[in-house]
């Protein structure tokens, strides 16, 4: 009982020390198994050159893994919106934070942060993914947006989408040409000192690989249609392509 309550003054607090995973939960519906890519000789060259101006410290030439893809059906979750991270029996979702070597950097985990909760009904997900993609390109477009497709494609139900209100223009924007065509769903925003709690979550895999920028064809394809079909971009002739370091 006293190791509960100090737990549970800790958790008032907003600090949480213990993490846990939904790798295994009953809840968790696997959408594609993870395969390894076949590249050809130009692709590999790149790749070396890739790794190298890196020093190294990834080096995808050598193979690449693409995860599984899934959703995880949840229930009586916590959402921080300081993070956007999943508490789960007082303890912080790894998958919702990308992996455990990001979970040690994330505003969830073990530091104070006084969050006001709030009760919330209905069915929720999000891609909220802090601080990673608070104003950055790279990893809204390949961290956050591409994890609505599993959403968006696979649930019936009504869903709320969450989003925090502060997000740049440019995520606001993107993030309502991919809701257009999915009526069951809507954007709730929650404010970064508030922690919902919420019956029902769907937690949607993370899709591309740390520092990889790749994306499968199929979710590639549905994300650049949304974008360019909101953009009022035409698609022309692929001629060329640039490489940007």
């Amino acid at each position: 009982m006293l190791k509960k309550a100090f737990f549970g003054v800790l958790h008032a607090l907003g600090y949480y020390s213990r993490y846990t995973s939904v790798l295994h939960h009953p809840g968790k519906r696997v959408l594609s198994h993870s395969y390894v890519l076949d590249y050809n000789d130009a692709e590999k060259t790149f790749l070396e050159d890739s790794a190298r101006s890196f020093n190294y410290a990834i080096d995808y030439s050598m193979g690449y893994r693409q995860k599984e893809q899934s959703l995880v059906r949840l229930q009586q979750v916590e959402v921080l919106g300081n993070s956007g991270a999943l508490v789960l029996d007082g303890k912080i979702v790894v998958e919702s934070v990308g992996e455990v070597s990001r979970l040690a950097k994330s505003d969830a985990f073990k530091e104070v942060s006084l969050l006001l909760p709030k009760r919330k009904a209905g069915r929720y997900t999000s891609v909220v993914y802090l601080r990673w993609a608070d104003h950055n390109n790279f990893h809204w477009f390949f961290d956050c947006l591409p994890r609505l497709y599993l959403v968006l494609e696979h649930t019936q139900e009504p869903i709320k989408v969450i989003m925090r209100r502060d997000m740049a223009p440019y995520q606001l924007q993107t993030l309502a040409f991919v809701l257009k065509d999915y009526p069951h769903a809507e954007v709730v925003f929650i404010d970064k000192r508030e922690k919902w709690q919420v019956g029902k979550f769907v937690l949607p895999s993370f899709i591309a690989n740390a520092q990889s920028g790749y994306l499968p064809r199929d979710v590639a394809d549905w994300l650049r249609h949304k974008v360019w079909q909101g953009y009022g971009v035409q698609q022309g002739s692929r001629r060329r392509r640039l490489y940007i370091s």
